[in-house]
């Protein structure tokens, strides 16, 4: 339903939808949110992961460190649900999410190093991550994913 001549598309402008209602529409995201890997780690079966060592290896297992917390706009909740995209594949978040950093667990993928962009929002290789399955998976709404990503992160405009 229109009135006069304007529309208010909302969050439309970038790509993500306001309600179920609108899944229906066909938009594309514009929105994305990397980071890089800033520290590697091998750790013995056993180890814990993070603050209160929430998680532990049932491997050995090679630990990454993505400098995003919940400073950032990572949500707490996402500590040992998360996932994230590193060449593709999705990863796991283990450990609780901490302030500054969230650990993942890159075991299976291959060639890892420090700099690997990791996708928190977005699209990498055939895989991705949307506004949407977060938001669904913390029980909200993709304004409130949007909205909470901070000023600290910095910000590149595409034309």
């Amino acid at each position: 339903q229109t009135h006069m001549d304007m529309i208010r598309i909302g969050i439309a402008m970038y790509g993500l939808r306001s309600s179920e209602k609108t899944f229906s529409l066909q938009v594309k995201p514009a929105l994305s949110l990397k980071a890089k890997i800033s520290y590697l780690k091998e750790v013995e079966k056993g180890e814990g992961i993070s603050y209160g060592l929430t998680f532990k290896t049932n491997k050995k297992s090679l630990i990454a460190t993505i400098p995003i917390g919940y400073r950032d706009g990572y949500p707490r909740q996402l500590s040992n649900k998360g996932v994230v995209l590193v060449k593709g594949k999705r990863v796991p978040v283990v450990g609780n999410v901490t302030m500054d950093q969230i650990m993942i667990d890159v075991t299976d993928i291959d060639e890892v190093k420090i700099g690997d962009e990791v996708v928190i929002i977005g699209n990498q290789g055939e895989e991705k991550i949307e506004v949407d399955e977060l938001s669904r998976a913390l029980n909200t709404i993709d304004y409130e994913i949007v909205c909470g990503i901070k000023d600290r992160i910095p910000k590149i405009y595409l034309e």
